[in-house]
C-alpha cells in the first residue's frame, strides 16, 4: 500500500488495523458505483495510476497480498469483497481511498518465514500493487500454514 500523502508504513499500519487494502489516487468527482469510480479515475488521474486502480479493482477476491510495516515488518493478508472509494478523514488523509476489504495475519510475518520473491520485490523499492511472479505459490503455503497456527 504505497501513498503519496504518508510513505513511512504508518498507512499500511491504518488499513491493517481497519482490516482493508488501500491504494492512492484521489478523484473529486462525487460517485456512487464502481463504474463511476472507473470513471473517473480515467479522467482525472494519469494512465499508470488508472491502470494500477483497475488492477486493484479486477484482482480476485481470496487472492493474498503484501504490505509492509513502519519497522519493515511484512504482513500477509487475504482479499475481500469488490472495491470501495473511500472519503473518510483518515483514508483521504493517509492516501488511501480506493479500497477493499482484507483479512490480515496476526503480526508481522517472522523474516524467515517471508518467501524470498516477497523479500526481494520490498527490497527494490515494490509496492504498487505489484504481482509478485516469482512467489511459485510460496505466499499460498504460507497463509495455509499460519492459519493452522
Amino acid at each position: 500500500m504505497r501513498t503519496l500523502r504518508v510513505d513511512d508504513g504508518t498507512a499500511a499500519e491504518w488499513a491493517i488495523s481497519a482490516g482493508v487494502v488501500g491504494l492512492d489516487g484521489a478523484i473529486q468527482a462525487q460517485v456512487d458505483s464502481l463504474d463511476e469510480v472507473l470513471a473517473a479515475v480515467d479522467l482525472e488521474l494519469d494512465e499508470r495510476t488508472a491502470r494500477r486502480i483497475r488492477r486493484f479493482t479486477l484482482t480476485p477476491a481470496g487472492s493474498l497480498v503484501w504490505t509492509q510495516d513502519r519497522s519493515g515488518g511484512l504482513h500477509l493478508g487475504r482479499l475481500g469483497g469488490g472495491q470501495r472509494y473511500a472519503r473518510d478523514t483518515d483514508a483521504l488523509r493517509l492516501g488511501l481511498p480506493h479500497q477493499r476489504d482484507c483479512e490480515w495475519g496476526a503480526g508481522p510475518v517472522p523474516v524467515e518465514l517471508v518467501p524470498a520473491a516477497v523479500r526481494e520485490t520490498f527490497a527494490r523499492g515494490g509496492r504498487n500493487w505489484q504481482q509478485i511472479r516469482t512467489d511459485d505459490g510460496a505466499s499460498a503455503r504460507l497463509w495455509e500454514h499460519l492459519e493452522g497456527v
